[in-house]
């Protein structure tokens, strides 16, 4: 688990929804059953407004993506260590 500040979190959300275009291809053909995106892949959440976030990959989920995937999400520094 991981405890981000505002522009950190920002910046981490903002690399998880870059995914959604980067591995558009994925979702569409054999990723539908993410419901769309990678945003459920983690579990983002925000104790208040302007408080940190907690980015935690679900380990679940995280090991049935394609290696290409996780290698790219552990160099975001989001993946399971």
């Amino acid at each position: 688990m991981e405890v981000l500040d505002l522009a950190q979190s920002n910046e981490k959300v903002g690399c998880i929804l870059k995914m959604n275009t980067l591995f558009k291809d994925f979702l569409v053909n054999e990723g539908k059953w993410l419901g769309g995106g990678f945003e459920s892949v983690f579990s983002i959440q925000k104790e208040h407004r302007f408080g940190p976030v907690t980015v935690e990959v679900k380990r679940d989920i995280f090991m049935m993506l394609p290696g290409e995937i996780r290698a790219h999400i552990n160099r975001l520094g989001l993946g399971i260590a």
